[in-house]
């Protein structure tokens, strides 16, 4: 497989024009140390998998201690939380900081990453260079984790231990629906079958065998005022199939969706309802699978 990965100074991509053009899969930034969440990623996430990319995301990694890395996981957790994703999520380790410590502890903070994360439930890999992957990781003691090469050349020359999952060839390509086609696009090739691995693994979000279906609103309770609108997102998991949304009273306000697998700031994806108010008085809005009734929330009309 063939992608790109991006990130908020990317701009807008067309994500139809990226398939069209033959790409496989995109790499979206979700984060970089503890407390920036890109701006872009919601979008990318949403747009890139209904022009039917296979999508993943990367953490940009600044840890320098135990605490540090813990933060970091914390907050790429939080971020990505509840997000879908048949590529992995990598550690993107390339801060020159890091370079302040020596090789055993800055692999002890990218293992503590990388099994925080994976202990999540996520599947993640490890991005690195040649050269740190050389001199400055120690490999051998993160080899349950697969390595996303950044060699820009025309063949793969890192012989060291790990298996490279995924290269980054070039920074320099030039992706039809990526900065108008003209300008610069990181490029990669994929060597495993991660959307498989990772759906039949149950990683990133996708149903483990013998998990319960879950369906739930990011709503507790609603007040509005006649007329007024809000959007509340059905996110539904454990299971491929859709929640049936109705609301037990039609007069009171009525509700329309708005468009599936939307992806929430908040990172939670789901399907996403617009509710309008109509007349006072109280109704339940009222989520269902599989014919039973599974979550719900009231919503409280005034005049």
């Amino acid at each position: 497989m063939r992608g790109i990965d991006i990130y908020n100074g990317t701009g807008a991509v067309d994500f139809n024009a990226v398939k069209t053009a033959g790409y496989d899969f995109v790499m979206i930034k979700a984060s970089e140390g503890h407390t920036l969440a890109d701006k872009s990623l919601s979008r990318n996430l949403t747009e890139a998998a209904k022009a039917g990319l296979h999508t993943g995301v990367y953490h940009w990694f600044w840890g320098r201690s135990g605490t540090e890395t813990q933060q970091e996981i914390d907050f790429f957790l939080k971020t990505i939380r509840g997000c879908k994703m048949e590529m992995p999520v990598a550690l993107d380790v390339e801060q020159s900081e890091l370079l302040q410590l020596d090789k055993s502890e800055l692999t002890t903070y990218i293992k503590q990453w990388l099994d925080g994360v994976k202990a999540a439930g996520y599947y993640p890999i490890l991005y690195a260079n040649k050269n740190w992957l050389v001199n400055y990781i120690d490999v051998p003691r993160l080899l349950n984790y697969d390595i996303w090469l950044a060699q820009y050349n025309d063949k793969i020359t890192y012989t060291g231990p790990g298996n490279v999952g995924m290269w980054q060839y070039t920074s320099t390509g030039k992706v039809p629906g990526v900065r108008g086609g003209t300008g610069n696009c990181d490029i990669n090739e994929c060597y495993r079958d991660y959307p498989s691995i990772i759906r039949a693994g149950g990683w990133n979000n996708y149903p483990k065998n013998g998990a319960a279906p879950d369906v739930s609103w990011d709503t507790k309770e609603k007040r509005l005022k006649v007329g007024a609108s809000y959007a509340a997102l059905c996110t539904v998991r454990n299971t491929d199939e859709r929640a049936a949304v109705r609301v037990d009273k039609p007069e009171i306000c009525a509700i329309e969706r708005m468009g599936p697998d939307y992806t929430a700031r908040s990172g939670l994806v789901g399907d996403l309802y617009t509710i309008t108010a109509i007349a006072p008085g109280e109704a339940r809005v009222i989520a269902s699978l599989d014919g039973q009734d599974s979550a719900s929330f009231p919503v409280y009309v005034e005049v």
